[in-house]
């Protein structure tokens, strides 16, 4: 009875490890999103051969005071229409800090033109497709920019961000938000996320399903996360396999991208299903051979819940 109560203990100890490693590894690719995203804006505005990037100073990774601080630096050592710093942090995928000399600049920031008017603006990008600016004369503003199906989810959080409302004219008194979402299908480097929010787990579920068997199919369901969080025809078949339409030479209706993403997420959703009919079975059998370890299922949790950490 001792040694089954040590066996007990023994399991219930590697179940919180490999639960609190799994919580380390969601933080460690929220992190890493972040970092990529940052990257492919950085990239984009840098392969932009419209802008000037004397204007344009990228930190990397960094905080809000020291960036506002080096912007602040800049604008009283030189005498640009407009100064920009830029960084990302552990909530925000990307910062723009803007300072312009004139009322009405257009002004690049990857994702989307804005224009800030005059003096300093900053703009917060969440990964949440939420657009919070803030500056010294008005309350904070939020506006979700984003189409995922589920829409109200963001604006709540947006109004939460927001002091006098949310929308283009948040609150009366004031300045409205203006900006023109560049489009990612027809970016160089804004397409790196969805590539890696698509192609990389589909890679590692594959080879983990080979090793574990099939009950590890399970993870199939973090694509139906994404269909449910993102733009589910960005996420699942628009941008992915942008390569192939162009390669084919073929222009995709947003009606056909929108059945073919279904259908996609359709297939995903039967191939977890099917790694749950395959336990069940197993189990009614009684055979005891799922091959599935305290890890294999502690992986499985990490990708359901992934979309989950990449998205808020």
């Amino acid at each position: 009875m001792k040694d089954s109560l040590k066996i007990k203990e023994h399991k219930a100890g590697k179940v919180f490890m490999i639960s609190l490693l799994i919580l380390l590894m969601l933080a460690a690719a929220r992190f890493i999103n972040l970092t990529i995203c940052w990257n492919a804006v950085k990239l984009e505005l840098q392969g932009n051969q419209s802008i000037s990037l004397a204007n344009y100073r990228f930190l990397g990774l960094s905080e809000y005071e020291t960036a506002r601080g080096r912007l602040t630096g800049l604008v009283n050592s030189q005498i640009r229409e407009v100064t920009v710093v830029s960084y990302y942090d552990f909530f925000h995928p990307a910062v723009f800090l803007i300072h312009s000399r004139s009322k009405n600049p257009l002004v690049n920031v990857g994702i989307m033109n804005v224009l800030p008017g005059k003096g300093f603006v900053d703009y917060f990008f969440h990964p949440t497709e939420i657009l919070e600016v803030r500056t010294d004369k008005v309350a904070n503003r939020a506006v979700y920019y984003g189409s995922a199906i589920f829409p109200a989810i963001y604006w709540n959080i947006a109004r939460r961000l927001s002091n006098e409302g949310v929308g283009e004219k948040a609150g009366a008194s004031a300045q409205p938000l203006s900006f023109i979402v560049n489009r990612v299908e027809d970016a160089d480097y804004l397409k790196i996320p969805y590539y890696v929010y698509f192609y990389l787990p589909l890679l590692l579920i594959l080879i983990l399903t080979a090793f574990y068997g099939k009950a590890f199919c399970i993870s199939f369901f973090y694509y139906l996360g994404l269909f449910l969080l993102l733009d589910f025809k960005k996420a699942l078949f628009t941008i992915p396999f942008s390569w192939l339409s162009s390669l084919l030479g073929v222009n995709i209706s947003p009606t056909v991208a929108a059945v073919i993403s279904v259908g996609l997420a359709v297939l995903f959703f039967f191939g977890g299903l099917s790694g749950i009919v395959y336990v069940i079975n197993k189990r009614k059998e009684n055979l005891g051979n799922i091959q599935l370890t305290i890890w294999g299922k502690g992986l499985i949790v990490f990708f359901i819940l992934l979309p989950l950490f990449l998205r808020f």
